[in-house]
């Protein structure tokens, strides 16, 4: 029988007292509001235990660790040892680094990598006329997002600027465009430096001279004036504003007019990101045109991809002044996608800790007034930039649940301390007015309600309300006085500001009481309403704002003003501001929104439609245009600070005092005994009633099984891993014994030799195995490369991150695997001809595919993909091909159903183009016609589950071919579009099921291709996407894919580890590891390493199990191949986890295990490789079952793997007979997959032959 105690699902405190607990986690309200400590309870022995044990351990490592790491630091031999002593003595700690490496070998590796991954990079993006518009390029026109919950109330309008005879330049009068480009110049670009102001001026001299002609002026160069000019318009001061837009707007087409943007913005290049960062500050004025969110996001996706945010290293060849401007290109997208990312509430499209490029500051200090002035602008922009780091961090921890980034503060420690670095940072700044808004919005998100401090107290309550009353009442003087521009940002934060000041009458009513007036809490929810009464004349869709708002104010005013009120909790209303607040549920939102009458811009802006503005002369434009006060006037330029009766704010005491050093802390081995002696019963023996032995790693019951023994954790409500319990127990008892013996009195080293050499053999013993900092990244961590052909700018390079098999490649060579003597460079092969590949045989690519070969076709797309990445299922395959042979008409969703057909033909085609290269023609027309279908029809770009699905198709084809599409910016994509699924969760809108399904596919697609390029990952782990909790029992059946989602979770930490730069938070001099704690490497080897068997019961289960009713799409044997993938993708981690775990000093995959497991993962890919070869004299038509997806992330595995081969054959000689068959075997498999990626293995491949005639032959 189960053991008579359990745990408490109250606190010991509550328990005790008999009162209601609500359960929160670290510490309930009760005890909240005591000041108490909230602890659990074991009900039987009345024994306080903690209430999460695994956040207990946790805990206790973080303790112990920084402990750990002050007594390393106290013990180091001289203080004053200096940063390259400090190198050395790291270098020399095993097994960091395996021997001395001068900077000659560093260089001649790092350009060997470069080199390679020239020849190897997927070339799409580089091209200087693509062969595909991009899929997605319509959805940068869709109308900007509102607040939650109304972003996806219904499908927003897609504005594109079709060519039209508009308002080009000639049609400006001369001295109107030069003061249009001047403004830009003066104003806005020092803001926004995307572009160095001569290069502007001598582009615009030439476009005056041009007259359209594409030889003096290019078509980007056309853009970018056009859109100079009409973002210039859109700042004007004018009263009619509806004719300001009708200018602007017909700017803005004209800058389309002789581009084809989406055949242009298919170039990964810096001027595809410039272009995008105009249509966003074209956005910021007129939200109706372009949706910022997914600008901003491709834009940041282009600029991970060429490196943007990593330091450019001297190797690479990039001159001072490219360098200059690729940082100040970053950090002007930097600025804007936080700004947007920041007032919406969404993820980022890079995190902070992947970041690792100088911040900007402004290299010549003003010393009189005269340089001040001149400055201002850029010394704004670097203000700016300060105050969106700090709001990052703050939104990172509050609403993203982060980690702080200083482990050593508290919670509490830290929010006293971002407020003492905002106050100084306002108080630093350039000018007092504009400071003002990005104060009042930061201590608005420091202190609000959120998921990481639910229940703020009194003091937090009065700084926040206080800053979104001052929120209020400066936007609404700006947009009474007809001066706002920024309308997007505007709407945002007056929405929440007002949700902030209704939520805090509801649940504050007494304290706001005490410090406010019932008129100044009326006149502000008066002003918000006002204000979204005026903004629609900027942009009408802020009305469903205005009108959510008036709808639930009514009842907080109610309560506010009559004290004999009923109860908050009880009120529909408060429920509804609770769950809008923190984002949990809009269903009943939506479910009570009135309709709202379709007012979009054609209804408020005419002038839209008509033909082009008839202003033929400079007076016309003088009539409409305020040329005395034209030009950007920000809104943090136009408000001063208001000085509002009653409000607390300046009277706050802001200390920002922080403990130099965190409190000591006394770790209880009696009660971590005792903890540890009551550990829960597990859910097993728990469900089944029988007696749990408790014993770690698993109890008996659960080892008979062999299932996972877990407990359920009343605190953090899920399911916890005896196994990691046990990992952090036995990590808490090695880190107490070393920090016992660091503790220990010793000796101090005399030998002052010891500061240039390093520490001696004794020191490296008892330092060797103990310290877990990090080396400092060298230049062989990341890998910039010039693109294939060296198609581009200057500024084009392509980046290769720590995780990538280049950075791999320039990490061995020169350490254990010698240089070859002449670097080879690849030659880029010429595109065959048709008559050239497919010798005597006329393909008729043009030709409809039969039913029975589409259903073969289907077929055997679904046995290679779908069992392993589900995106459509075996039901919609069946209804895509009946409703293509049954000649239905064409509508939208036809156009969806053609475009799924055509990507299932042509990724079948491209997988079968491994035996005969003629498929690819006809894979890559196939591919051709889906774009043009989904460019003609608006589906493809809402998020919609059936859009998703199309995108992964996409995915798909390009992971399988990258020279066709460029597969980063489609995941990209896919991510953003999957997190506005997220986003509208809940409405009803979409099926959770096969929301879920088509999530865990994209994560897992996402987390191999940012592995193998080692760029940032952008789709976030499911369980931080709060809004978004699928039930995991609805993908019970597809069980594979579910292992593929967990093994690349697994994959996931340890990448974010390796990619993660040393974190500097802004305004402090302290640098603190991303991830400090490196107990949870136990665990997730174990578990990737147990991984495989578990694979393989699931896939003998479900081959040797009852036939699947549906039976036609998975006829054949897939258990052997299917054995051999999993085998391949826990190789793969694992040699992914070798370089994490050895970055950190931790040796939990030896160098023989590190060779073990290359050897299997060649072995799986030749295994199969050789099963889809047909057998010796066959006759007719041959068509494998499993055909193995060698994408060039795969290729670039076995390239590892083969890389680890060489670098022990090296070691050990005579050469192992077993070894040179794998090392071959991998050689072979790339060569006869070289044609497939239209070079992009062939870089691999001819780095390897070098490699390995110096190694092997000794050429």
């Amino acid at each position: 029988m189960v053991r008579t105690t359990r745990a408490s699902y109250s606190c010991a405190r509550c328990y005790k007292r008999k009162k209601k607990c609500d359960r929160n986690y670290p510490a309930c309200a009760q005890c909240t509001r005591a000041g108490a400590q909230c602890s659990g309870l074991d009900r039987g022995s009345e024994v306080e235990l903690p209430r999460s044990l695994v956040s207990y351990l946790e805990g206790l490592v973080a303790q112990l660790e920084l402990e750990r790491d002050s007594a390393v630091a106290q013990d180091r031999p001289n203080s004053a040892t200096t940063p390259s002593q400090s190198n050395e003595a790291r270098a020399t700690i095993p097994p960091l680094l395996s021997g001395a490496v001068s900077s000659e070998d560093i260089t001649a590796a790092y350009n060997l990598a470069a080199t390679t991954a020239q020849n190897s990079a997927p070339a799409t993006s580089f091209h200087s006329v693509s062969r595909y518009s991009l899929p997605y390029y319509r959805v940068f026109f869709m109308s900007a997002e509102l607040p939650f919950p109304l972003a996806f109330r219904e499908q927003r309008p897609i504005n594109i600027p079709y060519s039209h005879e508009g308002a080009d330049f000639t049609q400006l009068p001369g001295e109107v465009a030069d003061k249009l480009v001047a403004v830009y110049l003066e104003r806005i670009l020092p803001q926004y430096p995307l572009f160095l102001k001569q290069d502007v001026i001598d582009i615009y001299q030439r476009f005056k001279m041009s007259d359209g002609n594409l030889e003096i002026v290019t078509s980007d160069e056309q853009f970018m004036i056009s859109m100079i000019m009409a973002i210039a318009t859109l700042t004007s001061r004018a009263k009619d504003y509806r004719k300001l837009v009708s200018v602007a707007e017909s700017l803005r087409r004209d800058a389309f007019a002789r581009l084809d943007f989406g055949l242009s913005s298919n170039n990964a290049k810096t001027i595809t990101i410039k272009k995008l960062l105009l249509l966003a500050q074209y956005g910021y004025l007129l939200p109706s045109s372009t949706n910022l969110w997914q600008v901003v996001g491709d834009a940041t996706r282009i600029a991970s991809e060429l490196g943007l945010h990593q330091v450019t290293p001297t190797e690479s060849g990039v001159d001072e002044v490219a360098v200059d401007s690729r940082k100040r290109l970053f950090w002007t997208l930097y600025a804007i996608e936080r700004s947007v990312a920041i007032t919406s509430h969404r993820p980022y499209a890079i995190a902070e800790d992947q970041i690792h490029v100088p911040f900007p500051v402004s290299e010549d200090d003003p010393i009189n007034a005269d340089q001040i002035s001149s400055q201002v602008p850029y010394i704004r922009f670097i203000d700016r930039l300060r105050f969106l780091r700090l709001q990052s961090e703050i939104c990172s921890v509050n609403i993203g649940m982060r980690p702080i980034p200083n482990p050593q503060l508290a919670y509490e420690q830290w929010m006293v301390d971002v407020e003492g670095r905002i106050t100084e940072a306002s108080t630093q700044a350039t000018t007092s007015r504009w400071s003002a808004f990005m104060e009042w919005h930061s201590l608005l998100l420091l202190h609000m309600p959120c998921a990481r401090n639910p229940n703020p107290e009194e003091s937090s309550v009065l700084k926040y309300f206080d800053a979104a009353l001052r929120t209020v009442h400066g936007y609404w003087e700006l947009v009474e006085s007809d001066r706002l521009d920024y309308s997007w940002h505007a709407t945002h934060h007056c929405y929440e500001a007002g949700n902030l000041i209704l939520y805090s009458l509801w649940h504050f009513r007494a304290l706001l009481r005490r410090h406010y007036t019932t008129h100044q809490v009326f006149e502000a929810v008066h002003q918000i309403s006002g204000f979204f009464i005026l903004i629609i004349k900027r942009w009408p869709a802020a009305q469903q704002c205005g009108i959510l708002f008036d709808r639930l104010r009514k009842g907080a005013l109610i309560f506010f003003r009559e004290e004999n009120s009923v109860d908050s909790e009880s009120s529909l209303e408060a429920k509804q501001l609770k769950e809008l607040l923190f984002r949990e549920n809009a269903d009943l939102l939506y479910a009570s929104e009135p309709t709202i009458g379709q007012t979009t811009s054609t209804t408020m802006f005419p002038e839209l439609n008509i033909d082009r503005p008839a202003l033929g002369s400079a007076i016309d434009f003088h009539d409409f245009l305020d040329f005395d006060d034209f030009g950007l006037v920000a809104i943090e330029n136009e408000i001063g600070r208001s000085n509002l009766p009653g409000t607390p704010l300046a009277a706050q005491s802001r200390s920002s005092t922080v403990p130099e050093k965190p409190a000591e802390t006394v770790i209880d081995e009696t009660q971590l005994r005792v903890v540890m002696q009551r550990l829960p019963v597990c859910s097993h023996c728990k469900k089944r009633r029988i007696k749990c032995d408790m014993t770690l790693p698993a109890c008996r019951n659960c080892a008979k099984l062999h299932q996972e023994c877990c407990y359920w954790d009343n605190a953090l409500s899920e399911e916890t891993s005896r196994k990691h319990i046990h990992a952090l127990h036995q990590y808490v008892e090695r880190l107490m014994k070393e920090v016992n013996e660091l503790s220990r009195p010793h000796e101090p080293v005399a030998n002052s030799s010891n500061l240039v050499t390093g520490p001696t053999s004794p020191d490296l013993a008892r330092l060797g195995t103990r310290t877990s900092a990090r080396p400092h990244s060298d230049i062989l961590s990341n890998i910039l490369c010039r693109p294939p052909l060296d198609a581009g700018e200057s500024l084009d390079l392509v980046f290769f991150g720590a995780t990538s098999s280049f950075a791999r490649l320039a990490a061995k060579v020169g350490r254990s695997i010698p240089l070859p003597r002449d670097v080879a460079t690849s030659v880029p092969r010429p595109l065959m001809l048709l008559e050239t590949l497919c010798s005597s045989l006329v393909l008729n690519v043009t030709a409809d595919i039969s039913l029975t070969d589409a259903q073969n076709l289907a077929g055997h797309y679904y046995r290679s993909i779908e069992s392993i990445y589900p995106i459509l299922g075996q039901h919609l395959i069946y209804q895509t091909l009946d409703h293509i042979y049954s000649n239905s008409s064409v509508t939208d969703d036809d156009r969806m159903t053609r475009a799924r057909f055509n990507l299932i033909l042509a990724i079948s085609l491209a997988l079968l183009s491994v035996r005969d290269q003629r498929l690819q023609i006809i894979a890559d027309t196939h591919l051709g016609k889906a774009i043009s279908e989904g460019l003609l029809s608006d589906q493809f770009v809402h998020p919609t589950n059936k859009s998703l699905q199309i995108m992964l198709l996409f995915i798909v084809y390009a992971w399988i071919r990258p020279s066709a599409m460029d597969v980063w910016r489609l995941l990209g994509h896919a991510s953003r579009m999957c997190l506005d699924i997220i986003e509208m969760h809940g409405s009803d809108k979409t099926d959770s099921a096969q929301a879920n399904m088509l999530y865990q596919t994209l994560y897992t697609l996402e987390t191999q291709v940012s592995i193998a390029s080692g760029r940032p990952h952008q789709l976030p782990d499911r369980k931080e996407a709060q809004s978004f909790s699928p039930d995991p029992s609805l993908v019970a059946a597809d069980e594979l894919p579910t292992m593929m989602y967990n093994l690349a979770r697994l994959q996931y930490r340890f990448y974010k580890d390796v990619t993660s730069h040393d974190y500097v938070s802004p305004g402090q001099n302290v640098i603190v590891s991303a991830i400090p704690n490196v107990s949870w490497m136990a665990s997730c080897v174990c578990d990737i390493k147990g991984w495989l068997e578990d694979w393989k019961c699931r896939t003998d289960a479900l081959f040797n199990g009852p036939p699947s009713p549906s039976g036609a799409l998975v006829e054949g044997n897939l258990e052997l191949p299917l054995g051999l993938w999993g085998e391949f993708q826990q190789c793969e981690a694992l040699l992914l986890a070798k370089i994490a775990t050895e970055r950190r000093g931790q040796v939990l995959i030896s160098t023989e295990d590190e060779l073990t497991v290359c050897k299997q993962l060649l072995q799986a890919a030749d295994s199969l490789h050789q099963a889809q070869t047909p057998p010796a004299n066959l006759l007719s038509p041959y068509v494998p079952e499993f055909v193995f997806p060698m994408t060039w992330t795969h290729a670039h595995a076995i390239f590892t793997a083969m890389t680890v081969l060489l670098q022990h054959m090296h070691k050990n000689s005579p050469l192992d007979a077993e070894l040179q068959r794998l090392f071959q075997a991998g050689l072979d498999l790339l060569v006869s997959f070289e044609h497939t990626s239209d070079n992009g293995i062939t870089g691999i491949v001819n780095c390897i032959r070098n490699i390995s005639i110096v190694e092997i032959y000794g050429a």
